[in-house]
Parts: C-alpha cells; sequence; structure tokens
C-alpha cells in the first residue's frame, strides 16, 4: 500500500526533454509526496526511482514519471 506516482504535467520520455522548471516542480512533487507519505502511513524508508526506457521496466515509456514506494 501507498505506492504513489509523481507525473509532469507535460508528456515526455526523459529529464532531458523537461525545462529547468518542470525539472524543479517534479522533484519539489516528489519532496511532498514524500512527506505525506511520511505522515499518513509512518513506513521505515522509501524507495523512489525512475524507469527509463522499455528495458529498464517503464511501463509507460512516452510518460516520465516517479515512484515512491514506503517500506516497513
Amino acid at each position: 500500500g501507498g505506492h504513489l506516482m509523481v507525473v509532469p504535467y507535460r508528456q515526455t520520455a526523459g529529464f532531458d526533454e523537461l525545462t529547468d522548471d518542470e525539472l524543479l516542480d517534479l522533484m519539489h512533487m516528489t519532496r511532498r509526496s514524500v512527506q505525506a507519505l511520511r505522515e499518513a502511513l509512518k513506513p521505515q524508508g522509501f524507495n523512489v526511482g525512475v524507469n527509463l526506457g522499455k528495458c529498464a521496466g517503464a511501463g509507460i515509456i512516452e510518460h516520465l514519471h516517479v515512484h515512491i514506494v514506503p517500506r516497513w
């Protein structure tokens, strides 16, 4: 429970296509999401990651997203 994904508003396949402001917004929302999950679920830690490309396990190749997974 608690797996959350942060997705930029503009669809891009990777970091290189994001503007600096979009990248900063993505990281700010990732931080806010970790804080919210920490308060709500009290996990011992988190896995935070991005799968880039099909061989890396990206399920939606054309849309960058950050996974946040609480761990106990």
